[in-house]
């Protein structure tokens, strides 16, 4: 936006009288007079547009924690112990009590886990997370449940009945007595002491 002065000189009876000219356009960035006396208006250079800023990615929720899981779960009791091998030790577990047995997948493997020598029907799972007992045996291979329970598994790629689990992770083999609904209702199936062993 420019201002335009002008100094005028006027006679009016014989008189010279001074005047000023104001003139104000938003659309002008400079005026330019001719010989004349016309006035010219040069039009602003609108400024070059800013480049409109990249939308900023929407925080994702945070994955759920191991704690969270079990208590979610109504586990008050988790043990963790490192899953080596086959394992012929018999556990105690009681009615809102889970294992997590962890281990380390190789490059390329295949397997399977389960459990037995249970007085109880029990439900297993393999997941990143302890006490993750959300996952329903008939949509999800990576959980099972029974007397006994069995998941194949395997790192990379397989069959849809195998688990599908990622090389040189970490996961948990989960193992409580309870059996799981379609729809996701868990109960639990041992109201005393009951024993497993873990393979």
């Amino acid at each position: 936006m420019k201002t335009f002065l002008a100094a005028m000189f006027l006679v009016c009876a014989g008189y010279a009288h001074s005047a000023t000219l104001t003139y104000t356009d938003s659309k002008c960035a400079a005026f330019t007079m001719a010989a004349s006396g016309a006035i010219t208006c040069n039009p602003d250079i609108a400024a070059p547009a800013q480049p409109t800023p990249p939308a900023q990615p929407t925080p994702q929720p945070a994955p759920p924690q191991s704690a969270d899981l079990c208590v979610q779960y109504g586990i008050t009791s988790n043990i963790t112990l490192p899953r080596v091998g086959n394992m012929s030790k018999e556990f105690s577990i009681g009615p809102t009590q889970a294992y997590s047995f962890s281990f380390q997948t190789g490059p390329s493997e295949s397997g399977q886990m389960s459990t037995n020598y249970s007085n109880s029907t029990q439900l297993i799972t393999i997941s990143k997370n302890k006490c993750d007992f959300g996952m329903v045996p008939r949509y999800n291979q990576c959980a099972a449940q029974g007397r006994p329970p069995l998941i194949n598994y395997r790192t990379g790629s397989g069959a849809i009945w195998q688990c599908i689990l990622e090389p040189n992770t970490t996961y948990y083999f989960n193992v409580r007595n309870a059996t799981i609904t379609p729809d996701g209702a868990i109960s639990n199936t041992c109201h005393g002491k009951c024993v497993f062993r873990a393979f």
